[in-house]
């Protein structure tokens, strides 16, 4: 089985754990690793990781990562960024558009969608 890399980058916060842990029990094709979001060396440990989709948490607009996309992007081209703002339940997968989703369906429609499958379905959150 090819298994999907995936890390999410955590401060901690409930529901970006509950999504980590979420993704852990329902999804046995995915390698779900959390990488906390305030290290000082973030873009090095990501690439490191070699991640296929970072998941993260954001509170407003602007730049979800504490690194720089654009760096990031250069050195794992490939790589689909998701992120989940906590203020207005919104996701949106950087690099491919705006995408809703309004439970954890809608977030593994959107992971499958970057090229990767998942084929169990949870229930809703």
């Amino acid at each position: 089985m090819n298994l999907k890399k995936i890390v999410v980058l955590t401060d901690y916060s409930l529901l970006v754990q509950g999504i980590a842990s979420r993704l852990r029990q329902s999804f046995h094709s995915l390698d779900v690793e959390e990488v906390d979001f305030n290290q000082p060396d973030l873009l090095q440990v990501l690439v490191q990781q070699n991640p296929q989709v970072i998941i993260c948490g954001s509170y407003g607009q602007g730049q979800p990562l504490s690194c720089d996309l654009s760096s990031l992007f250069n050195l794992l081209p490939n790589l689909v960024v998701i992120e989940v703002n906590l203020e207005n339940s919104n996701v949106q997968m950087i690099r491919s558009g705006q995408y809703n989703a309004a439970d954890i369906s809608g977030l593994v429609t959107m992971l499958e969608s970057s090229g990767g499958s998942v084929q169990e379905i949870p229930s809703p959150l």
